[in-house]
This record gives C-alpha cells, structure tokens and sequence, in this order.
C-alpha cells in the first residue's frame, strides 16, 4: 500500500515536473509576467498563522490543521519558503518531495505562479495506532511555472484531488506523518 501512494503522489508531483497543459479547460491560463524577486515574494505572502481551532487536539483541530497546512503548500509553492512547511511535519516523505520541488525550483531562479489548492470536504478519523487520518478534496488551479532560469514557462493543468494526510500531535502540537493521494475505491 506505501508503494502506491508514493506512486500516486510522484504522478501528481510529475505532473508540476512534466509541465502538463489543458488546453480544453474552460479556464483561461494565468496572464504571464515577470518572477517576482525575493523581496517582493515576502511582500506578497506572509507566512500563515497557525489558527486557534488547529491548536486543539481533537478530530476538528486536526481537520482545521490540515486546512492550515495545505496554506503552507501554497504559500511555499508561491515562495520558496519552506521553513513553516518542514516544521509542520515529521518524517513524511510526501511532504519532503514538495519541500524539495519549492525549494529547489525557487533556488535555480524559478518560480510557480499559483493562486493555491482550495480545501472542501476535510474529514477526520482516529486510526487504531492513535494517528489521526484526514482526508479532503482539493480543487487545483492552473498555474504557470518554470523550474529553473531561462526555461520555458509552462502552465500546469486544473485539477481536483482527494488527499489523504496523517496526523499525530507531539507536545500538544499536530505534525503532517504521512501525504499522499487518496486511492480511488474500484467502483464495479
């Protein structure tokens, strides 16, 4: 079951690495412009604040942490910035290849130009080993990117996935253990 969902989430990240286009989409792609510089990124975004509701060590406080954390997605996404993205998690290796893919896109001069995943539909469970399982849906803008200084941009395609993330609190405070895609459910 670990193999597939790392396969699952190394076809979403290929999707970002292989510039995947939809040209039938009835969203027109984001309306080029330069890369903002450094400065102008922590003008842009400020880290987001962890709210008081993903304090609480209860399946609400885990659902409203997973709304928080894929706020960190997005504003690593649009920075670089992965420093609140990497405290938010221990040990998940789904969360460590988009650590990865921001920072070192970012870092060869290049840049994802995304207005972010959108959340619904965010449910929580406890699992037998104490963890708490969350499962959400996120809607996936185009985007326009380039991986690295004088590439070509590209414009990723729109799309919507089902997520699935894993929780334990340590000292009071959630950590992401495990991300990845939500496998489909053969429906015969």
């Amino acid at each position: 079951m670990a193999g597939r969902r790392s396969l699952a989430l190394i076809a979403l990240l290929g999707c970002v690495l292989a510039g995947c286009s939809d040209a039938a989409s009835d969203d027109p792609a984001p309306t080029p412009t330069e890369s903002p510089t450094s400065s102008e990124r922590d003008v842009i975004a400020s880290v987001p604040t962890l709210p008081p509701a993903a304090r609480k060590d209860t399946l609400k406080g885990a659902e409203a942490f997973i709304r928080h954390y894929i706020e960190l997605l997005n504003y690593a996404a649009n920075t670089g910035d992965v420093r609140a993205l990497h405290r938010a998690a221990r040990g998940c290796g789904g969360c460590r290849k988009y650590e990865t893919l921001y920072r070192d896109t970012y870092a060869r001069g290049g840049y994802m130009k995304e207005p972010g995943w959108q959340p619904s539909e965010v449910f929580a469970a406890v699992q037998g080993d104490g963890s708490v399982g969350v499962l959400t849906t996120v809607r996936a803008p185009r985007m326009r990117f380039k991986l690295r200084a004088g590439a070509e941009e590209k414009v990723g395609k729109q799309d919507t996935y089902k997520l699935r993330f894993e929780l334990r609190s340590f000292s009071g405070r959630w950590v992401v253990t495990d991300f990845g895609q939500q496998e489909e459910i053969d429906k015969h």
